[in-house]
């Protein structure tokens, strides 16, 4: 192999007008939000094979000094009634409790170290001082820092919002009269939000889908109280946020919100301007089914926090690194051998806890999940919709960044995939996560979701393939990879990267190089690799047979580097192609004992 240097580098009227529209019926008593009946009527959408919460300690509210052998009880409590992938991942979580218990790790943002002037913390944390970050102002010339907040009277700049009254009035007026006017009711104080032209009657086809459903199902009334539950959370944001949110640019790096905030900011989006990017307008006026089961999570998502809403916080923090500093820690770590790497073909990314799960990302964060989206990306913001709240602080990655999201609880489960997703009640193996237990010091459940955003490739099997063998795109990618994998910093050595085929669903790339390039960047990381195979236990069988061959030949990061970027193109598709060339320079001891001088990476 011959050596190479590369560069990484709301009216009184419009209710009359319900009311002509919906026969009126009687319903239950009105009810308030935030655990009205949290403590009598339990209805968090799990099975009963989860471990009920008020049976274990809410380490929310002090510091964690949890021996190992009373955390790893907790495990075996949650997986003993649990079958299949649940108990097949046991063994492994009990490594990963005593691996954050000994090594007292904590997730970042570590609130208790970082700047408080860049980490902002949006929440009360019990037994934690109040945070002290410095005030901003907005720039009206750059990017806009401050999060809009039209639930507040004034703006950032001490300007009176016209529309804060108007929309606070239609809230109100919606939630005194719900039960009497029905469904209609809820498409006018959408309309009205919306600011749409209220002489034209504009259909919600998926929001209507879903009524009629639901109805069938649980009743009309309590289709209404679903509605209501909505603006009753929506109406909390005044109460309970602060009066600037600042987004995720500049020198602002991360953002901790509790569950009850982040709720409070989705339910938000519901009202949101259609001209809004993070608007459900696109959703509820969608005529695809595929909408109304992505409701269904949404829906499940506001019962969960109007009556027995989780006590804790979520951090979201933007990661990002210089080419220098890219480039210093390559130097450093090249030649390093090559990560472990476990396969599993039947656990998903989602049933994992205690670990970074990784997001196959947009580069804008959540993807398609406000339009028609069903895969990876947005099957895990619908089954934790508080992630949303990221899509808010941080619109679009750059080429060196990665978003990273600690402590998101799951609030439901789903069947199939793409076109054939379903919203399923929360199973175990996905509650799994959530355990109280789990909670840090801050209150954050202990995992991480890493979101990173693959190259789209377009054209033929073969265009992709050799476009994707272009050095600059192995070099991007690898760089975009491993800043997300060393989003925990040194310590995490023991926690693992469970991750899959990235980017290789509508993205189309090419599976065993990008099962390669995350190889080098677990390695760079110094994290081991957990590799679920969706299905395709073959391929994976392949993955790891190259892996071991490479370990027998003692190949290194920088080693490993060099042979993909020396592959060659290829003159026709072949899905093994890159297995298949880095097999022949295995075979060739000549060429492994020269690259292990060669692999230099250079000015990223």
């Amino acid at each position: 192999m011959k050596d190479t240097t590369t560069q990484l580098d709301i009216t009184d009227s419009e209710v009359e007008t319900a009311q002509k529209m919906e026969m009126i019926e009687e319903t239950e008593a009105d009810s308030t939000f935030v655990g009205e009946d949290s403590k009598n009527q339990r209805q968090s959408g799990t099975t009963s094979d989860e471990v009920d919460a008020d049976s274990q300690i809410n380490l929310a509210t002090k510091t964690v000094r949890t021996s190992s052998s009373s955390f790893l009880s907790t495990v075996s409590t949650c997986e003993a009634p649990a079958k299949g992938r649940a108990r097949m991942y046991q063994k492994e979580l009990e490594k990963h409790v005593i691996a954050f218990t000994e090594g007292n790790l904590t997730l970042q943002p570590d609130l208790n170290k970082v700047d408080p002037d860049r980490n902002y913390r949006y929440c009360t944390i019990p037994n934690f001082p109040a945070s002290q970050g410095k005030l901003r102002e907005d720039n009206r010339y750059g990017p806009k820092i401050v999060l809009p907040q039209r639930w507040r009277e004034f703006d950032s700049r001490g300007r009176r919002r016209d529309s804060y009254f108007y929309f606070k009035r239609k809230l109100d007026g919606y939630l005194k009269c719900y039960k009497t006017t029905g469904y209609f009711m809820f498409v006018g104080l959408l309309h009205n939000m919306w600011e749409f032209d209220p002489d034209i009657t504009y259909k919600l086809p998926a929001l209507e889908m879903y009524y009629k459903e639901m109805s069938e199902l649980v009743g009309r009334e309590e289709v209404l109280e679903k509605f209501a539950r909505v603006a009753r959370i929506a109406k909390t944001a005044e109460d309970i946020l602060p009066e600037r949110i600042y987004r995720l640019v500049g020198d602002v790096e991360s953002a901790t919100l509790s569950h009850k905030q982040c709720a409070a900011l989705v339910a938000r989006m519901f009202f949101a301007r259609p001209d809004s990017p993070f608007s459900f307008c696109r959703i509820l006026s969608s005529d695809k089914s595929i909408c109304v089961e992505k409701l269904k999570f949404l829906f499940t998502y506001f019962d969960k926090m109007s009556m027995d809403p989780p006590d804790g916080a979520v951090s979201f923090r933007l990661t990002k690194m210089d080419k220098d500093t890219f480039n210093e820690e390559w130097k450093d770590k090249k030649l390093r051998s090559l990560p472990e790497v476990e396969f599993f073909d039947e656990m998903l990314i989602e049933d994992t806890a205690l670990c970074t799960q990784v997001d196959f990302a947009n580069e804008h964060l959540g993807g398609g999940v406000l339009n028609h989206g069903s895969v990876q990306e947005e099957i895990r913001f619908l089954m934790c919709p508080e992630m949303m709240v990221g899509m808010l602080l941080c619109e679009k990655m750059k080429q060196l960044e990665a978003i990273s999201i600690v402590g998101a609880y799951v609030f439901s489960s789903y069947t199939g995939y793409g076109h054939t997703l379903k919203w399923a009640e929360l199973q175990p193996n996905h509650s799994r996560q959530n355990t109280n237990e789990f909670r840090d010091r801050f209150g954050r459940l202990r995992v991480e979701t890493i979101a990173i955003d693959a190259i789209l490739f377009k054209g033929s099997k073969l265009d992709c393939q050799t476009e994707q063998l272009n050095k600059a795109n192995i070099i991007r990618e690898m760089k975009k990879a491993s800043i997300g994998f060393m989003s925990q910093g040194p310590k995490f050595t023991n926690i693992p990267i469970v991750t899959g085929w990235w980017g290789c669903g509508a993205f189309n790339g090419d599976k065993p190089l990008k099962f390669i390039i995350q190889v080098i960047a677990a390695g760079v990381a110094d994290r081991p690799l957990h590799f679920c195979s969706f299905g395709e236990p073959e391929l994976a069988a392949k993955c790891k047979k190259i892996i071991e061959r490479m370990k027998q030949k003692d190949v290194t990061l920088g080693m490993l580097f060099s042979m993909i970027n020396n592959t060659g193109l290829p003159h026709k598709h072949f899905e093994f192609y890159v297995f298949d060339r880095i097999s022949t320079y295995l075979s060739s001891s000549e060429d492994v004992e020269s690259s292990k001088s060669s692999p230099s990476v250079s000015r990223a």
